[in-house]
């Protein structure tokens, strides 16, 4: 989720307060060019002309997400994940296969096992 919001940060958007965590902050994205009458508009841009938030980008993390975080990265349109260790509540393939549900309207590739050797050692509990 913060990742998410880390993200939109980088486009001038974002919700969360960064201020006390000097290590996430981002320069706002330059300010777009002005829409011309009948531009044609990509469905995966906002009115601005930026990427709907994640379009596009892959995220690594050593950890398969829960549910929540699964249904975040539906929303944001991540386009592939690559997790290292899955999780007993996981929702990219141990408890749920969130990101393959056809009545979603973003679906998007997941690749499990990425150095899970060492995202256990990292994080015993999985």
């Amino acid at each position: 989720m913060v990742c998410v919001d880390l993200v939109a940060r980088g486009q001038g958007r974002g919700t969360y307060d960064f201020r006390p965590f000097p290590a996430c902050s981002f320069a706002p994205a330059a300010a777009p060019q002005a829409v011309r009458a009948g531009a044609v508009h990509k469905l995966d841009a906002d009115e601005d002309g930026l990427p709907y938030v994640c379009t596009g980008y892959d995220l690594y993390v050593t950890r398969e997400p829960c549910a929540m975080c699964a249904m975040a990265l539906v929303h944001s349109r991540i386009l592939r994940v690559f997790y290292g260790a899955p999780s007993p509540d996981g929702a990219l393939g141990t408890r749920f296969r969130i990101h393959a549900r056809p009545d979603l309207n973003h679906r998007f590739q997941v690749f499990r096992g990425v150095l899970e050797e060492e995202c256990r050692w990292l994080d015993p509990d999985t």
